[in-house]
């Protein structure tokens, strides 16, 4: 495990999706809900028969994020400190 060197906290170093730079972030992911609309489910009703529902539904699921260790981090004391 890696860790920070402004405050010796554990981190995860990892490759941007995106751009390919690396992104320092906290070790411990946190739990958050995420609320999207999701179409075509299909369902079952209480006489076993399947169904297909036309309209969308709001569906939440708990997901696990990881924050950016440069915004927790409480020896960066300016954003010029943190990059």
């Amino acid at each position: 495990m890696d860790r920070c060197l402004r405050c010796n906290a554990e981190v995860l170093i990892v490759p941007s999706a995106t751009s390919g730079t690396s992104m320092t972030l906290d070790a411990k992911p946190t739990s958050g809900v995420r609320v999207f609309q999701r179409y075509g489910i299909e369902v079952v009703d209480y006489s076993g028969d399947t169904h297909t529902m036309t309209e969308p539904e709001m569906v939440a699921e708990v997901v696990y994020v990881y924050t950016g260790h440069d915004t927790t981090c409480h020896a960066a004391t300016s954003r010029a400190a943190r990059d």
